[in-house]
């Protein structure tokens, strides 16, 4: 009887210890199939480019709440970069951009709309709020007939909106805060 409870202890360790063997390789094996489902599925990246100009966003989205990065940059006048947030309401992306340009920090809505595999930038009247943010007017009567609709990418990658652009943009804010 003895014998018996001793082997089992010993089957139950051994089995143990290779578990956790087993474990540990899982927890510290970064495979590519998952890089590439992080790069890929987690991220959303459109793009418009005609040679000089280009327009570009990075986002996540997590359920309808939408985060991510923004960069404008048109030939021969100032580029800007900074953050988006916002949700998402149907097909429409509403978002808040916080960006620098000309070395101020400057907040404004954006909405896009989603359609096609692109995103269209809605325009329309709008003014300074009083927690100094330009806001649209009347959200529900924008113009989507962007001129400049951006591109869904496939393959979103991780320096999609240059990393120099990004710490640039935090280091000035953090001058400006």
């Amino acid at each position: 009887m003895k014998f018996s409870i001793l082997i089992v202890t010993i089957l139950a360790l051994c089995v143990s210890c290779d578990s956790k063997k087993e474990q540990e390789v899982v927890l510290t094996t970064d495979s590519p199939e998952e890089v590439s489902k992080d790069t890929i599925s987690n991220f959303h990246c459109y793009q418009f480019t005609n040679g000089k100009d280009t327009i570009q966003i990075r986002y996540q989205q997590d359920g309808d709440e939408i985060e991510g990065w923004m960069r404008y940059n048109f030939f021969e006048k100032d580029a800007s970069v900074g953050e988006v947030e916002g949700k998402i309401a149907g097909d429409t992306l509403k978002l808040e951009y916080d960006f620098l340009s000309e070395g101020m920090l400057s907040e404004q809505q954006v909405y896009f709309l989603k359609k096609d595999g692109k995103l269209y930038q809605g325009s329309g009247e709008m003014e300074m709020s009083k927690d100094s943010v330009m806001k649209y007017i009347q959200p529900k009567k924008l113009n989507f007939d962007d001129t400049t609709p951006m591109e869904h990418l496939e393959n979103c990658p991780n320096d999609f909106i240059q990393s120099k652009n990004i710490e640039f943009y935090k280091k000035e804010k953090e001058k400006l805060d």
